[in-house]
Formats: C-alpha cells, structure tokens, sequence
C-alpha cells in the first residue's frame, strides 16, 4: 500500500487527512486518545500547535511520529490489516532535493518494522519502499500533459514560497527555481503584531486559521477586519516577490499552490486569466502517490 505524505512545517497532508505538524510528549497515557500515539512505551499527542519543530525535520523524532499518525490515519479507511506493507511517498523542496533527499529517505525507513497504537486500534507495519519526490512539481506532474507551453508553479507554504518555471516539454528550469523565505508564518505574525499594537492581545494560531478559511467563528468583527487588511497587505507582498523574481504571471500560465493559494484567490486581487489556483492542500500527497504507483508499475 503506497501512502502519500506531505510532511509541511504547518500541517501533515496525505490523500484524506490533514492535521497539525505538532507534538506533544507525555510519559503517562493522556485521559483522551484523539490523535494520541503511543510508540515506545511513551505516548504523544500530534496535531497540536506546531511552534517549536525544527526546521530540520530529520534532526530529533518528531516527523517520524507524524508520519506514524499520518500512515495511521490513512489506515482508518481501510479493514484491519495484519502486517500492513507500507510505502512511504513524500517529498522535499527541489531546491534542497539533492542536498536532502538520502538522509530523508534514511530518516523514514529507520524502523523496517514499527509497533505503535493510535487512539484505540494497534498497529504493526512493515516499511517496504521509501520514495522521494520534488515538492509542489509532484502536485502538478500528473496535469502537465493537458498544459500547453511553459508555465509557473508557485507553492505557497508556511515557512517558504516555491516558484518552478516549467518549460514547454514539461521539465523544471533549475537554473531558475528558486526558495524564498516567506510565507503563511509571517502573515500570522503580522496579524499578532497588530494585534499587540491595537488591542494588546493576540490571536491564536487556531483563530487565524479560522478567519482564512471563513470558518464561522465569534470574534469581534474589528478583529476580522483587522485579519483581513492584513491577509490584503500580505498578497501585496507576495506579489512583490513574484515580481521581483521575474515570475510573468500576466502572460504566462501561473498556478499557485499549498495553504496560501486560497488567500491569493479571495484577497491577492490578481486579474490575469493565466492564473489558476490549486486550492487543496493535499495536492502534493496526492500526487506523491500518483508517481509512486507509475514507478512500482514501471518496476522503478
């Protein structure tokens, strides 16, 4: 079984779940089991607030108990299997893939086997294959055939914001893709630095969160204002940086990708019909998945 993880600062994504990239560690069981793992006789609770990971994600073990719950979460859609054979799919910037991509593969694959219980049901799985993608190349890859031309792929993340110029047979111009640092992390930082100046308080990550994505929600309509100039000012600014990359979007095809593609569509105010957006978050563990079932057809 082949499952597609996208391991992102802010939030794990795989094909049907997402959840927060924290983790909580406890040495005695919690008095609730949602999202509770327990792996080596201590328990830990994911998809809590995520400050504090390291922005290495192979340096201590808490990716590698994220990817436990996320295999897990992908398991609840399937009947109890005994010694499930797992393949990992994930993925890594393609600016850093070279630099990266080994010690990640060795990362995941440090237990052939793992014994470990997530909320009320065990499970033993056997790791039977790692594969490793470029990110946001793998969320667009299996679409390129029915894109005409070059074109850009913008992966707006929490941390960093991935631009990929695509030429027109469909391969990534290393020579000008590009990181940048910046992203969803400094629009709640803004919004919190307002916060502080206006009302000497600040929201959290939760609640901002929340006003992005229209939940309903009860907050002074102030607050939501002052949320939404914010998001407005942030647009500008990623456009800035669109810009002075030299990322044509006016007249060439653009898609915008990850968890600040949906602020770019309702506040971005881009009027160019080359624009599209991918607005799913789990676009890349989806299509992690689509290129590793083409690999394992092609016997890799």
């Amino acid at each position: 079984m082949i499952i597609g993880i996208d391991h992102g600062f802010g939030y794990m994504k795989t094909k049907n779940s997402i959840f927060a990239s924290g983790v909580a560690k406890f040495n005695e069981q919690p008095p609730v089991n949602t999202r509770v793992i327990k792996y080596e006789n201590t328990y830990y609770q994911v998809g809590c607030a995520s400050t504090g990971l390291s922005g290495n994600k192979t340096s201590d073990g808490a990716y590698y108990v994220l990817t436990l719950a996320a295999i897990a979460e992908e398991l609840k859609r399937t009947p109890i299997i005994l010694n499930a054979k797992i393949s990992i799919a994930a993925g890594i910037p393609l600016t850093r893939y070279g630099a990266e991509r080994e010690a990640f593969i060795s990362y995941l694959s440090r237990n052939k086997e793992v014994d470990y219980m997530y909320e009320d049901r065990e499970h033993h799985i056997v790791i039977d294959d790692i594969y490793v993608f470029p990110q946001g190349y793998a969320a667009i890859a299996p679409k390129l055939s029915g894109i005409k031309g070059g074109c850009y792929l913008i992966d707006i993340g929490t941390s960093t914001i991935e631009i990929l110029p695509i030429t027109s047979e469909h391969i990534v111009d290393l020579s000008r893709a590009k990181t940048l640092q910046f992203g969803i992390a400094n629009l709640i930082s803004n919004i919190n630095e307002q916060m502080s100046r206006s009302y000497q308080s600040e929201l959290s990550n939760d609640q901002i969160i929340d006003i992005i994505l229209n939940r309903e929600t009860v907050m002074p309509d102030k607050v939501i204002q002052l949320c939404t100039s914010e998001m407005e000012a942030w647009c500008a600014a990623v456009i800035n940086l669109l810009r002075q990359n030299k990322v044509n979007y006016e007249f060439m095809q653009t898609f915008i990708m990850g968890g600040g593609a949906k602020i770019m569509k309702e506040y971005g105010r881009i009027e160019s019909e080359c624009v599209n957006y991918i607005t799913d978050i789990r676009a890349n563990a989806e299509g992690y998945e689509i290129l590793a079932n083409a690999m394992k057809t092609r016997g890799r």
